[in-house]
């Protein structure tokens, strides 16, 4: 037993593609983020991909609404690593996902605020349950028995091909 472990991740990057929001096979929404990072510590800059899963609702109708590819967002959550097998069912595959779920999720948008994204500011659509709306920022976690999810999302989506 490990005491005293963390699982937490915090990225900064660019969306390399729309938001992708799906059904779950819980009847629920997961919306996939294609992030991307670059380390510029070194002459030339290498660039990181990152797949971001988000079973929050609130979180996956704000993305849904207001990210688009070149978006730059501050993401918040867990490292989870998953296997699946072809629809064929001859080949195992394994991807390991920031997952953004229950509590333990937080997506920020950086970008300069659009006209559009005005209504993130009025509380009155929002649950009155632990949530943050600042500006350019969204923090929401009243979902329970999301973490399971993350093993149902259908797995077909790969967006670096």
């Amino acid at each position: 037993m490990a005491i005293g472990s963390l699982n937490k991740v915090c990225l900064i990057g660019i969306l390399g593609t729309d938001p992708h929001v799906r059904p779950t096979t819980l009847g629920r929404k997961a919306c996939i983020l294609n992030v991307q990072t670059s380390d510029y510590w070194h002459a030339n800059p290498k660039t990181q991909w990152h797949r971001v899963v988000i079973f929050i609702d609130k979180l996956v109708e704000i993305a849904e609404r207001h990210l688009r590819k070149g978006s730059k967002v501050y993401v918040e959550g867990s490292l989870q690593t998953r296997k699946w097998r072809a629809k064929d069912g001859t080949s195992e595959t394994w991807t390991t996902e920031v997952v953004l779920s229950g509590f333990e999720g937080r997506l920020t948008l950086l970008d300069d605020r659009p006209e559009d994204r005005d209504e993130l500011e009025e509380p009155a659509e929002l649950p009155s349950s632990p949530i943050s709306i600042k500006r350019s920022s969204a923090k929401y976690g009243d979902d329970t028995d999301t973490a399971s999810e993350s093993d149902k999302i259908d797995s077909g989506l790969s967006f670096l091909t």
